[in-house]
């Protein structure tokens, strides 16, 4: 539940992120930025089923 909590919580900033933060930036910065934010998300993802597959190995 607590991995879920930290799912939903991500979803949630990443939606701010784009809605209000960017809505003031240029385009090239814009760009940029979101660029940035999906390979963080890209990295969490990774993260989160490398750490799934640890877990389902260990129960």
């Amino acid at each position: 539940s607590l991995r879920l909590y930290g799912l939903i919580l991500t979803i949630i900033m990443v939606v701010k992120f784009i809605l209000v933060d960017l809505s003031q930036e240029n385009s090239i910065t814009r760009v940029l930025a979101l660029m940035f934010g999906g390979l963080i998300c890209f990295g969490i993802s990774v993260m989160y089923n490398k750490l799934n597959k640890i877990i389902e190995k260990v129960s």
